[in-house]
């Protein structure tokens, strides 16, 4: 399609090309409902595969959906960092021959030797820290107010002391 043009009415009847006219020709008019009509048609294409895709509630079970996949990857990662934290007073018991004949010949070696490194969930879990951290320093902050001026310096200090740490937690989750 062309550029569309627009045309003014003039005092004296004429009409010509303007800029911010309030007429168009015909053929563009038609035209342009061609186009729009389209684009209404894609709109409503993706909004049925949307409804369809999120449900009938509409963004509330996205939303909702969302919540249960972060609670169910806050509990693997807790989970993870707990048989790990176990791990580390387990023993293995290597040694050479059978278990009971040869059980003077049995080392006992610390289990968590043979774990596997986990740097996702040591990523991810430093990142909650982090963000505990600096909502700690947000909440100190928040509670300023209610401690005597002569211990400001305290609070601020508590509070940079907070900061601190998200900002270390955050560097090592970087990594």
């Amino acid at each position: 399609m062309s550029e569309v043009k627009r045309f003014g009415y003039f005092w004296d009847g004429s009409f010509d090309v303007k800029d911010d006219g309030a007429f168009i020709r015909y053929e563009d008019y038609a035209e342009l409902e061609k186009q729009r009509d389209m684009y209404l048609n894609a709109e409503a294409s993706w909004e049925k595969a949307m409804m369809a895709a999120i449900g009938e509630d509409g963004t509330g079970s996205v939303a909702k959906a969302i919540a249960e996949l972060k609670a169910q990857r806050d509990a693997l990662a807790v989970e993870n960092a707990a048989l790990k934290d176990y791990l580390k007073e387990c023993s293995v018991v290597q040694g050479e021959g059978n278990w009971t004949s040869d059980a003077e010949k049995s080392v006992y070696v610390p289990a968590s030797e043979w774990n596997p490194p986990t740097p996702a969930t040591a990523a991810y879990l430093n990142s909650l820290r982090a963000e505990g951290a600096a909502s700690v320093g947000t909440l100190i902050r928040a509670c300023a107010h209610e401690f005597p001026d002569s211990a400001e310096d305290i609070v601020e200090e508590c509070a940079m002391i907070a900061d601190n740490r998200a900002i270390s937690l955050r560097a090592v989750r970087d990594k």
